[in-house]
Formats: structure tokens, C-alpha cells, sequence
């Protein structure tokens, strides 16, 4: 399963501190599976440097043809989101296109 987002910062001055601060961020998302189970990602490691993280990330979730029920990050600014039915449906089509 792979998700796209994209986060614009409106400052162009603000993005490289945040980037430097959002550096660990592909090691804490996760996807939540119905299950309960948490599902880390795959990602290349040149997209993070050693003083920031590119601003467009590429995440493959390994879920097994099991759509997610909520992405998250579990970093100290916690956050979890849960899927809407419509996404859901949408990734599990997706999902089984793959196969």
C-alpha cells in the first residue's frame, strides 16, 4: 500500500527547520490495522539526510492486502487519524488490484 500527502508550508523560510525537525518522522508513521496491529513502512533511506528529510516522502505500508483502519505517528506530537469508510473501500480495491 502506498500514500501520498503532501504538506506545504506557506513560509518558505519555515521549511527547512521543519524539516530538520521532522527528521525521524518516516521512522514513527504507522498504519493501524482492524486488528489493532501497527504496520511500520518502507522507505528509501537517501530521502533522509544528516540534518534533514526530503519534503516529499514515499511510503510502502506492508499490510498483506489488509486496508489500514488509521494512519499515525507516534512521535511526541502524537496523532492518529482514522480512515473513512470511502478510504477504506478505495485502498482495499487498490490492494486487491496488486494482487
Amino acid at each position: 500500500m502506498r500514500i501520498s500527502r503532501i504538506k506545504r508550508r506557506p513560509d518558505p523560510a519555515g521549511r527547512g527547520p521543519a524539516l530538520l525537525e521532522w527528521l525521524e518522522l518516516p521512522r514513527h508513521v504507522y498504519a493501524r490495522l482492524e486488528d489493532g496491529a501497527r504496520v511500520r513502512p518502507t522507505f528509501d533511506p537517501r530521502q533522509v539526510g544528516t540534518g534533514r528529510v526530503s519534503s516529499v516522502q514515499y511510503l510502502k505500508f506492508p499490510v498483506e492486502g489488509r486496508a489500514p483502519v488509521t494512519i499515525g505517528i507516534d512521535l511526541p506530537a502524537a496523532a492518529e487519524t482514522a480512515l473513512t469508510p470511502e478510504q477504506r473501500e478505495a485502498l482495499a480495491a487498490d490492494l486487491a488490484a496488486d494482487r
